[in-house]
């Protein structure tokens, strides 16, 4: 198999070679993200509180090196980056979704 494009909108460090879909002209952009949820009860203080464990973590294993950074590079975020993205991609795929005519079962 010889890999066409990239989906994100970076070429790999590790094939440079290949270029982005957007470089070829195809306005097609996928990232892949995780993120931690909580019920929209919860306390300020509980959500800063899993926010900053989370970042801890995340900062662990970048520094200790533990995934390989070629296939996944983990960021920490604050509380208003992690929304400003899901508000972005809400925004992406529920626009993909509703041109395509999925619906909901």
């Amino acid at each position: 198999m010889r890999p066409i494009a990239v989906m994100g909108d970076k070429r790999l460090p590790f094939q440079p070679e290949v270029p982005t879909f957007a470089e070829q002209g195809v306005p097609l952009k996928a990232t892949l993200w995780y993120g931690l949820f909580a019920p929209g009860a919860t306390s300020a203080q509980h959500v800063q509180a899993m926010n900053a464990a989370v970042n801890r973590a995340v900062e662990k294993v970048v520094a200790e090196k533990r995934v390989e950074p070629k296939w996944f590079a983990p960021r920490a975020l604050s509380q208003s980056q992690f929304a400003l993205l899901v508000k972005q991609e809400t925004a992406i795929w529920g626009d993909v979704a509703q041109r395509s005519g999925i619906k909901l079962d």
